[in-house]
């Protein structure tokens, strides 16, 4: 399967009643200041109402959000990353006011359900292969490793195990105690607190299970004293969705040990590689995916310059070392890059700023990459 088959059964699964389909995000948004798009709801929730909290409107929708982790390329950066990749949500993301509980599990059902249906009847990943973590329940203090120190029990995760319908196992349900299956916020503006399972599969061909989804159930409000958070109530609204990575989801359907394998990612390197005519592939991947970053954030932004500080501080280890590689692999990047930048907007067809003015995209980037030169020099060895 390519990759825009993939985001096409995607977009025409089933979606909760009264999901629209929405545009996309900016890659920078209001949803995480001081950096780039790192997750899916949050920007469009905070453009449409300015809060998370006391939305007077529910609100429904389906997008394909691009997402920029600069912390996965410094931390751990292997064959299984992207620096820019995919998120989508399969049944739509779920925000309703004035939910009463029976409707919650409803919906938190129906987010359960579509989440298996789309990857075990849709994808054809198998059962046995899934492994998924759960709250098992506990006191906030204990959960959240003494952030935050008040003693509000949370039961264990009530939502999840209707995936057993799908014939899903006891044993493959793994109990935690953490925030990564409570997901404990304290954003500003305030955002609800709940459950989150993290969804991995192992693969034959993967020495490690791979993350593939989350589903996220947010159903307590915060009560802040001082500037932190003291208490949780019952949150009057309700959120419910799930979260896959597109790139992660093409891995598992094409059998693929390798997320940059995906069809609208490989013909890039490969072509650098040819232009460069340097056999070390994995040189040309990493400058290839800095490459589609600063893509990304041009035909997003137009200029560099509008950015925050901290936002240009960020970039600035990636500015330096696409500098460098280029230089170890001997690329112009003022005569080649422009090429470059076309296929990559070719290939992904479904993002057309990448290519509505290619020129202007090119002269910026070169303008902004000529800046790090300096830098370049008198950098150590």
């Amino acid at each position: 399967m390519n990759y825009l088959e993939l985001r096409n059964k995607l977009e025409q699964f089933t979606k909760y009643s009264g999901v629209n389909k929405i545009p996309r995000t900016s890659i920078v948004n209001k949803g995480f200041p001081g950096n780039f798009n790192i997750s899916f709801g949050e920007g469009p929730f905070l453009e449409k109402f300015e809060n998370y909290l006391d939305n007077p409107e529910s609100y429904n929708f389906s997008v394909i959000q691009q997402v920029i982790r600069v912390n996965d390329f410094t931390s751990h950066f292997d064959d299984t990353h992207l620096l820019l990749f995919d998120m989508a949500d399969i049944s739509g993301f779920v925000g309703e006011i004035n939910v009463p509980d029976d409707k919650r599990n409803d919906i938190a059902s129906f987010t359960v359900k579509k989440t298996f249906e789309f990857l075990i009847n849709e994808l054809g990943l198998k059962p046995e292969k899934f492994i998924i973590s759960y709250l098992a329940g506990g006191k906030v203090e204990e959960l959240t490793g003494g952030k935050y120190k008040f003693n509000k029990y949370i039961e264990a995760d009530p939502f999840i195990k209707i995936a057993k319908e799908f014939g899903i196992s006891e044993s493959q349900f793994i109990p935690d105690k953490t925030r990564t299956t409570l997901l404990a916020l304290n954003f500003t503006p305030p955002v609800s607190w709940g459950y989150r399972n993290e969804i991995l599969y192992k693969a034959d061909n993967l020495s490690e299970p791979l993350d593939i989804a989350s589903i996220e159930n947010l159903l307590w409000r915060p009560i802040y004293k001082n500037g932190t958070v003291v208490d949780l109530v019952r949150w009057e609204n309700f959120w419910s969705f799930q979260v896959v990575g597109i790139e992660r989801l093409l891995m598992l359907i094409n059998n693929s040990d390798k997320a940059y394998e995906a069809d609208h990612i490989l013909p890039l390197i490969t072509k650098f590689s040819e232009k460069t005519g340097n056999s070390d592939f994995q040189l040309c991947r990493v400058t290839i995916e800095l490459l589609r970053v600063f893509h990304r954030i041009v035909a997003d932004m137009k200029s560099f310059n509008v950015m925050s500080s901290s936002r240009k501080e960020k970039l600035i280890p990636f500015r330096r070392k696409f500098l460098q590689n280029c230089e170890k692999l001997g690329f112009d990047y003022k005569n080649g890059l422009k090429e470059l930048l076309i296929l990559n907007g070719k290939l992904q067809p479904c993002y057309p700023e990448l290519l509505s003015d290619i020129e202007s995209q090119a002269d910026e980037m070169i303008k902004w990459l000529g800046r790090g030169k300096i830098q370049i020099k008198n950098s150590p060895k």
